[in-house]
């Protein structure tokens, strides 16, 4: 149920005008029931993401951002997994015509994430002054970059891709799509696994962290094909992780972006040495997340079985 009253009325009043004049999804013959399930699945995510594309067109928020990126990583991973499926489907191919925005959608979301962040650190006010100029004007520029990319959206680049991954899904049985989830997250998990040989870096952290936003969707995929196969602390756990690693990230991109920013903006040698203790105290922070979530990722990674449940 949508709570946020404004975001009710757009949502009415796209239904009752853009969505109709937006080509439908093609009628499919399913070969399982699980397949309908995907399908259904694919609807949801691309009304999700037409729906808050239409608001970001007239005037881009946070919140849309927010909703238009969820659809698209979904939408990533099932092409993802499509991918392995069916060798004639090629993932990057298919979500080509959405990247340029998920891309910008990023960059803004990301600029957001910084300019809250900086205030929860009590800087100093020479930084937060730096920064919030900085941040009007990388705001204002990636503003235009996102309304550029939303004007020339690849609508029939899109729905084509969306036409290809359920003809591929309408195909699969239940059977199938479960013993491929299971195999795309096993092999997922290895590529995670093969960054902490012998030890993991800070730059190889970031890879992991990208390969947990895959392997959450698919598990979410699983569970929806058939809840019982797959067990819910399994769920929870790369879950838990995947947050982790995005609360560290959000800090190391805070980091790096106010370094980068700030630092030949500063001048006095004073307001260096504040700006430092706001690096050092930062990149403690993330120090200590990093020791703690090391021995849980490579406890989740090492585990034999993810407990899943094909024979179902």
């Amino acid at each position: 149920m949508i709570k946020n009253k404004k975001l009710l009325f757009w949502a009415i009043s796209y239904i009752l005008t853009e969505k109709a004049h937006r080509p439908a999804m093609p009628e499919i013959i399913y070969k399982s029931k699980a397949g309908k399930i995907l399908h259904g699945y694919i609807r949801e995510m691309d009304e999700t993401f037409s729906f808050h594309r239409s608001r970001l067109c007239k005037k881009v928020n946070e919140e849309d951002i927010h909703y238009l990126r969820r659809a698209m990583k979904k939408l990533k991973a099932l092409y993802r997994l499509v991918e392995q499926t069916d060798n004639r489907f090629i993932a990057k191919k298919r979500f080509k015509p959405v990247k340029k925005i998920f891309n910008l959608s990023g960059e803004l979301r990301e600029l957001q994430v910084n300019q809250k962040l900086i205030s929860t650190y009590n800087a100093p006010d020479c930084v937060v002054e730096n920064y919030s100029q900085f941040y009007k004007e990388r705001r204002k520029h990636l503003k235009k970059q996102l309304n550029k990319a939303l004007k020339n959206f690849d609508e029939r680049g899109h729905r084509k891709s969306l036409r290809k991954v359920s003809k591929v899904c309408a195909r699969l049985d239940t059977g199938h799509i479960i013993g491929s989830v299971a195999s795309f997250i096993g092999n997922t998990t290895m590529q995670a696994r093969n960054f902490f040989l012998p030890d993991i870096s800070e730059a190889s952290l970031h890879s992991v962290r990208i390969l947990f936003k895959l392997i959450g969707p698919s598990l979410a995929i699983m569970e929806l094909v058939n809840r019982n196969s797959v067990e819910k602390p399994v769920v929870l756990r790369y879950k838990n992780i995947e947050d982790k690693l995005g609360y560290w990230h959000d800090r190391a991109i805070l980091l790096q972006s106010i370094t980068g920013a700030l630092m030949d903006t500063l001048g006095s040698l004073e307001k260096r040495l504040e700006f430092q203790k706001l690096q050092v105290k930062i990149s403690a922070e993330n120090t200590v997340l990093i020791q703690e979530l090391i021995p849980e990722i490579k406890k989740a990674l090492n585990e034999t079985s993810l407990k899943t449940r094909t024979n179902v």
